[in-house]
């Protein structure tokens, strides 16, 4: 069973099985931050999903694609292009996905709902 289950709600214990070790550093810092702000976040926002960069909430949508979407325009295609974010709904326990890099690059650039 890969180490990156629901059982190890910590990112450092995927730790031997991530090259990227700057990725793994993000992405604990931004686990960090949403679990600092857990309780606020879980009476400000139930039900809605977050997107966290660092230690900075970006954004609160009603659609998990969106988040995504967003994450992919403000942060994978900006100046820190390559780098990830952390999308969860408020107030969940933050299960890191590690290989979100791979599913954002296959969002479409039309944002969702636009007119294709």
């Amino acid at each position: 069973m890969p180490c990156c289950s629901s059982a190890t709600p910590a990112a450092a214990s995927c730790r031997p099985h991530v090259e990227n070790s700057a990725a793994l550093e993000a992405l604990a810092e931004e686990i960090a931050f949403y679990e600092e702000h857990l309780d606020e976040y879980r009476r400000k926002y139930a039900g809605r999903y977050l997107l966290i960069h660092g230690a900075k909430l970006i954004g609160v949508y009603d659609d998990e694609l969106e988040a995504h979407y967003d994450g992919y325009r403000q942060v994978w295609r900006t100046k820190t292009e390559g780098q990830g974010y952390l999308v969860l709904k408020a107030g969940e326990p933050a299960v890191p996905v590690i290989a979100m890099p791979i599913v954002t690059r296959t969002i479409s650039p039309t944002p969702p709902g636009a007119n294709r």
